[in-house]
């Protein structure tokens, strides 16, 4: 009788516990989804739309170039693009598609230079995994190219002597 109200505590530390430990177990499973999702998404629509406007811009006398480190599913993946050319040299810049997997969010950046740049800007709100498509893909990096041209055609051509 004298440990009813310490097993009662006990039992309550108990149940709080084991309710921390499914929930953390859920966002662990989620987390994982989520990467495994992501995996596939940078597989099977970003790396071919990347592939995809990287040819179009060698098409047209430019230059792309994809990043990805394969061996981490979850890792941004970019496609890096160069308006230089014989004439004008230009900085490159990159569109990433960078993952949270903790919130199971994408978010779109931009960077100058190369993928490691510090200095980026992010390309409007994130999205969930489900709304990565095709459609989004093309919609930021159409977006990123056209602002680079902008910048370009505003800088004027470039006189070296």
């Amino acid at each position: 009788m004298a440990y009813e109200r310490l097993d009662e505590a006990l039992g309550r530390l108990r149940h709080t516990r084991d309710t921390q430990r499914a929930v953390e177990e859920q966002k662990r499973q989620a987390a994982l989804k989520a990467a495994t999702e992501f995996a596939r998404i940078k597989a099977e629509v970003i790396g071919p739309v990347f592939a995809e406007i990287t040819a179009h811009l060698a098409a047209c006398g430019f230059s792309g170039e994809i990043t990805d480190r394969m061996s981490d599913e979850t890792s941004p993946i970019a496609l890096i693009v160069d308006l230089s050319d014989d004439d004008c040299p230009s900085q490159k810049e990159s569109l990433r598609i960078v993952f949270d997997q903790e919130k199971g969010l994408c978010g779109f950046d931009r960077a100058k230079g190369s993928t490691r740049d510090i200095q980026t800007n992010s390309l409007g709100r994130q999205y969930s995994i489900d709304e990565i498509n095709e459609d989004i893909v093309y919609e930021k990096a159409e977006e990123l190219i056209a602002t680079l041209v902008t910048e370009e055609i505003e800088r004027g051509p470039s006189v070296t002597e």
